[in-house]
C-alpha cells in the first residue's frame, strides 16, 4: 500500500507539472532525440526532389558566366525547363521574387514566361501579423483555395488569420499555378518541429508551400476537414491546435537526393545543343521538386530536431512527404496521457 501511494502522488505530481506546461523543454529534448534516432525514408521519400542553390553553385556561376550575386531570374529559368522536360509533377520554389530584378523587367518577364510555359509552378507568399506590404490579396496574384468545408467551424481559425501579407511582383504572381505561404513559426527553443498547413489572409485560405505543391500537380484535388483531420483526397493530416501538422523528419538533406543548382542549369544548356547532359531528366520524371537555398551566406538555413541547421526547403519537403504517406506524427489523447502516467506509477 505505501508503494502504491508514492506512485499515485508521482503520478499526480507529473501530471501537475505536465498541465502547466513545465514539462514542455524536456519533452522538446526527448522529442528531438526520438527523431534522430527514428529518422529513415518513408513510402514516398523518394517521390521528392531538391534543387539547391549551394555554394559550388554560386562559384560555377561566377567562373564560367562572371555572374555574381544575386543572379539575373532569367538564370532559374532553365531549371524550372528542365523539370518540364522531365516531367515532374510540379516545382515549388523556397525563394521570394518581392522586388523587381536590378537586370530591369525583361529579366522578371523571363522567368515568368519560363513558369507560365511549365503552368505547375508554385511561388511564396509571406504571411504575418504585423508585418508585409500589403492588407490585401492583390488582383494579378492567381485565385486560390476554394473554401474548405469543415474549416469554418475549426476552433484555431482566429489564430490561422494573417493581417498583413509581402507578394511576389506581378511579372512572377500572375505565373504562378498556386501561392504558397512560407512563414511560420518554430517552437519556443528555435526548433521547427510543426507548422500550419493552411492559414487565412483577406478571405482567401492559403495553402503552405508543401501543400501548394500537390496542389499544382492535381489542380481537381478535393480537401475538406472533418474531426479535426485535414482530408486532402485520399491522404490524412491530422491537426493539432491551433491547425498545425508535427512533422515525422526523413533524414537530413541527403534523404531527398539533392542535386546542384548548377547541374540543373548546366543540364538544360547541354540537352538544348544536343549533348548529354549531366544530370538525366528521368531523375525527376513524375517527382515533386522543391527549389531553395542551401549555400551559408544566403542565410536560409534553420534549426530542425536532427541537429545543427538545416535548409529551410528541406522542412517543407518534409511536410509534404509526411502528406503523401499520411504519416503525420500525432499526440496521443489527453486522457491516454493521463491513464498511462498512473500505470507507469
Amino acid at each position: 500500500m505505501p508503494g502504491a501511494l508514492i506512485g499515485l502522488a508521482a503520478a499526480l505530481v507529473s501530471l501537475t507539472f505536465w498541465s502547466g506546461g513545465l514539462l514542455q523543454s524536456w519533452e522538446a529534448v526527448t522529442f528531438d532525440w526520438r527523431a534522430r534516432l527514428l529518422a529513415a525514408p518513408g513510402p514516398n521519400t523518394d517521390n521528392i526532389r531538391l534543387i539547391l542553390l549551394d555554394q559550388k553553385s554560386l562559384d560555377w556561376a561566377e567562373e564560367h558566366f562572371g555572374l555574381s550575386w544575386p543572379w539575373p531570374r532569367q538564370v532559374y529559368a532553365p531549371i524550372i525547363d528542365f523539370c518540364r522536360r522531365a516531367g515532374a509533377k510540379s516545382i515549388a520554389f523556397d525563394v521570394v521574387y518581392t522586388e523587381p530584378s536590378v537586370y530591369g523587367v525583361f529579366d522578371d518577364e523571363a522567368l515568368g514566361t519560363a513558369m507560365k510555359t511549365f503552368g505547375r509552378t508554385v511561388m511564396p507568399v509571406d504571411l504575418h501579423l504585423d508585418d508585409g506590404s500589403d492588407e490585401h490579396w492583390p488582383d494579378f496574384a492567381p485565385a486560390l483555395l476554394s473554401v474548405i468545408p469543415g474549416f469554418d467551424q475549426w476552433p484555431g481559425t482566429k489564430e490561422l488569420t494573417m493581417n498583413l501579407a509581402t507578394f511576389p511582383i506581378p511579372e512572377v504572381a500572375t505565373n504562378t499555378t498556386v501561392l504558397g505561404n512560407v512563414s511560420f513559426s518554430p517552437d519556443m527553443d528555435t526548433v521547427y518541429r510543426r507548422l500550419p498547413l493552411v492559414q487565412f489572409f483577406d478571405g482567401h485560405q492559403v495553402p503552405s508551400l508543401p501543400l501548394a505543391a500537390y496542389l499544382a500537380a492535381h489542380p481537381d484535388a478535393s480537401l475538406s476537414l472533418v474531426d479535426g483531420v485535414l482530408h486532402v483526397d485520399s491522404l490524412l493530416a491530422p491537426l493539432r491546435h491551433p491547425g498545425t501538422v508535427v512533422l515525422n523528419y526523413r533524414g537530413t538533406t541527403e534523404v531527398f537526393r539533392p542535386v546542384s543548382a548548377a547541374a540543373v542549369i548546366q543540364s538544360e544548356l547541354q540537352l538544348l545543343e544536343g549533348a548529354k547532359p549531366v544530370l538525366d531528366p528521368a531523375e525527376f520524371k513524375d517527382k515533386y521538386v522543391f527549389f531553395g537555398f542551401s549555400a551559408t551566406g544566403l542565410l536560409d538555413l534553420r534549426p530542425t530536431p536532427l541537429g545543427g541547421v538545416t535548409p529551410g526547403v528541406v522542412i517543407n519537403a518534409t511536410v509534404l512527404d509526411n502528406l503523401l504517406s499520411s504519416d503525420f506524427l500525432q499526440h496521443p489523447p489527453t486522457e491516454a496521457t493521463v491513464l498511462f502516467t498512473l500505470l507507469l506509477s
